[in-house]
């Protein structure tokens, strides 16, 4: 039997596995939940974003998201997901509800929202595989001559600490979604498309991830900026006990 605590680390999860697609981070650590209630086999989540006029492309991406996440969890009978103070409001409240797609709320939009989303998977990923190496490098891995090393290598030097797992398990997610092996003897710093990245083209490779990773940084600097700017005094509520999985 699932107990009231069973469903609200259930819910804490799901918020935790809901990213914004141009930042990799969650809805819970961008402090983009504001109001969360879970009552018997409903779960009402409010939204709140940095500005009125964020990209609707992203927030439909993360409210699609978020109520796929919820309604998977077998006891959820109806998942409310509102977004808030944004001038697509009413028209993304009503398609998510409505389970429309994106091309369906917004009819006059060109953008194709999975090549979207593809596009900031392909970040993520690199993203991901630079937190790796550079935890490895702070533990004294000569990177540029290990590489492309192996997923036995990169799971035996990252399991001995919680931080290191917790690189590990993401980066496997993203792994995972671009169809990468992740075998014991397959490479482990490559491309999305598989391809290892050799010592000859660690360079070049270092290079591109620095220039991904700083770009995420930046734009979550600001945003996590704005959201403090836009919502200075205002915490969010959690209509249940704050514990955490």
């Amino acid at each position: 039997m699932t107990t009231q605590r069973d469903r609200i680390n259930q819910v804490w999860d799901a918020l935790d596995h809901v990213y914004d697609p141009e930042l990799d981070q969650s809805i819970r650590e961008l402090d983009f939940v504001a109001h969360l209630d879970v009552s018997d086999t409903d779960v009402r989540v409010t939204l709140r974003l940095p500005t009125y006029w964020c990209s609707p492309n992203f927030a439909f991406i993360m409210m699609e998201d978020l109520d796929h996440a919820l309604t998977a969890l077998p006891w959820v009978k109806a998942a409310h997901i509102t977004l808030i103070d944004h001038e697509s409001a009413e028209a993304l409240n009503q398609g998510i509800a409505r389970h429309q797609p994106f091309s369906q709320v917004f009819a006059e939009s060109t953008g194709d929202l999975a090549t979207i989303r593809r596009v900031f998977k392909e970040k993520a990923f690199y993203s991901r595989q630079k937190q790796v190496i550079d935890y490895l490098k702070t533990h004294g891995l000569e990177v540029s001559s290990w590489t492309p090393g192996t997923w036995q290598e990169l799971r035996l030097s990252l399991q001995a600490s919680s931080e290191g797992q917790q690189l590990l398990k993401r980066y496997e997610e993203m792994a995972q979604y671009w169809q990468v092996g992740c075998a014991d003897h397959d490479p482990a710093i490559v491309d999305t498309q598989g391809s290892a990245i050799s010592p000859e083209l660690w360079v070049r490779h270092s290079h591109s991830l620095r220039l991904i990773t700083l770009n995420m940084v930046s734009n979550s600097h600001i945003c996590q900026g704005l959201l403090q700017v836009r919502y200075p005094h205002q915490e969010p509520v959690f209509s249940l006990p704050l514990v955490d999985p």
